[in-house]
């Protein structure tokens, strides 16, 4: 979240000689379809807020499987036609053409994770399992962090 506010404020700053790019918007896409397969609802819809807000700060025209949605607005992020799409995307990415990138896996979460298909199919990507074994050390260091005055 951190990392797409800072983005945001390099394009949307007018002294800041940043433009959205396609890449940009389709990682905000992203970053809200890993948060909704996270259940993590306040970044969801936060993340669903300025997706819509940057639409019209779109710099970049051209013919783009995203592109060519945008008038759906953050309606996107429950459209499951362009889930499946990108699905199939993450899946034939090896075939795809580079003149009509980028392409999902280009952007957060890059290769970890399929939020798509969790959205999707809830349960269908082990990356978003909610019951992680952790190591023990790693747990109670975990637990250390949380009950200190650092955090």
């Amino acid at each position: 979240m951190d990392a797409a506010r800072i983005r945001r404020l390099a394009y949307r700053q007018e002294a800041w000689p940043q433009t959205l790019s396609i890449s940009g918007l389709l990682a905000l896409l992203m970053l809200g379809l890993t948060a909704r397969a996270l259940r993590m609802d306040r970044p969801y819809e936060q993340i669903k807020q300025w997706f819509r807000e940057d639409i019209p700060l779109l710099a970049e025209k051209r013919q783009h499987f995203l592109v060519t949605r945008l008038e759906a607005g953050e309606s996107l992020f429950d459209d499951a036609s362009l889930l499946t799409e990108i699905a199939a995307m993450r899946r034939n990415y090896d075939s795809l053409s580079d003149d009509f990138g980028p392409y999902p896996n280009e952007v957060f979460p890059w290769i970890h994770a399929a939020p798509e298909s969790e959205v999707l199919n809830p349960g269908s990507d082990s990356a978003f399992q909610s019951e992680q074994v952790l190591d023990e050390n790693v747990g109670q260091i975990l637990v250390e962090l949380a009950s200190s005055d650092f955090v």
